[in-house]
């Protein structure tokens, strides 16, 4: 099978979608598959072409601005440029599946009506804004894949689509490391973009009470972004928490290994690969109640969903401290419920599917 993967942002940029989509194109590599993955150079030290675990890569759209994290927004020419360049490729270069992500939505738009199998991936849904832009894409799109049942649930409900049309993949992610896990009382993490909608404020709002009151407390942040700085200020002067930055895998998985519980603030979610992740390494999940937050499917007797205020985190996280009966089978449970998301599970689903496609 040769697949043609178009998304705007991949390895080694850090988001949700860019850990899905490697994760996956490796495990069909592995499997013998071709992967190539069309998408925009927006660091000009990145190269245009290139071979990453047998994935081809290929940076054909130049964008350095094409991103403003602050905004959540997207350079209005770095879109249209990478939405030409995507149908072009489309045309030139012939594969079994072009499977288009989300984002930025005018390249599928464009490359739809000469892309034969094709495949729209929704990680989310928003239903507000841009509700036509999403309907006339899902519309022109025989086979849909959602990463959550709660995506695919708006996909049907929003744009009225027949559930048979929408396909569930979930999120994948890899086994942790063979071993005992020492885990730290009172660890807390948050792995993820350093931005607006993810609201990181709050956890280390919240963390100061709970310091106070459980002084071997700590809380680790890691992640990028325009807000890094700003939230480094925020906690000084508070202690244990650690403002890290981009941190390799090894000495991530590291960390989440001995975690307590894993903190996840966000406004907006697909599913929340960070979160499986985490769970996967058994930390309780500490999820907030927003609306548009898919993450909260994953609250299955594995955590707690929380108003998203800090003194209600600060609450949620001292029960957890206090309570540890209950947060060990909560761990347990964390670690089960993120099983099901395992590579080796994900991946002959997303081969299965794909060969259906071709298929007819």
């Amino acid at each position: 099978m040769r697949l043609a993967l178009f998304t705007e942002l991949f390895y080694p940029s850090v988001g949700g979608c860019e850990r899905r989509f490697l994760l996956l194109s490796k495990w069909l590599v592995a499997k013998g598959h071709s992967v190539d993955v069309y998408t925009v150079r927006h660091d000009g030290r990145l190269k245009a072409e290139e071979e990453l675990y047998g994935i081809k890569i290929h940076r054909c759209a130049w964008g350095r601005n094409y991103v403003n994290a602050m905004r959540g927004t997207r350079s209005g020419a770095g879109v249209a440029n990478y939405a030409l360049k995507a149908a072009a490729k489309v045309i030139q270069c012939r594969h079994d599946v072009n499977y288009f992500s989300e984002w930025p939505l005018l390249h599928a738009l464009l490359s739809a009506p000469f892309s034969s199998p094709y495949v729209q991936e929704w990680c989310e849904v928003w239903g507000k804004g841009i509700y036509y832009y999403e309907k006339i894409v899902s519309s022109l799109a025989k086979h849909n894949v959602a990463t959550s049942e709660f995506t695919k649930s708006r996909l049907v409900r929003f744009f009225r689509l027949p559930e048979s049309r929408v396909f569930v993949i979930p999120n994948p992610v890899e086994p942790p490391p063979q071993g005992v896990l020492k885990k730290r009382h009172g660890r807390f993490v948050y792995t993820g973009r350093l931005v607006p909608h993810k609201h990181v404020d709050i956890i280390i709002k919240a963390f100061k009470p709970v310091r106070a009151r459980f002084p071997e407390a700590e809380l680790h942040v890691v992640g990028t972004g325009p807000l890094k700085d700003e939230l480094k200020a925020l906690s000084s002067g508070i202690g244990g928490v650690y403002v890290h930055g981009y941190l390799p895998d090894k000495e991530l998985q590291e960390l989440l290994g001995s975690s307590y519980a894993f903190l996840l603030p966000s406004e907006r979610e697909g599913e929340g690969i960070s979160a499986i992740e985490a769970m996967m390494a058994k930390n309780v999940l500490l999820t907030a109640d927003f609306p548009d937050n898919a993450a909260k499917e994953l609250v299955q007797g594995t955590g707690l969903v929380v108003k998203p205020t800090p003194e209600a985190f600060a609450e949620a996280m001292a029960k957890v401290l206090r309570e540890e009966e209950m947060a060990k089978d909560m761990a347990e449970r964390a670690r089960r419920v993120a099983a099901k998301h395992d590579i080796n599970v994900i991946g002959p689903k997303f081969e299965e599917y794909l060969l259906s496609v071709i298929e007819g």
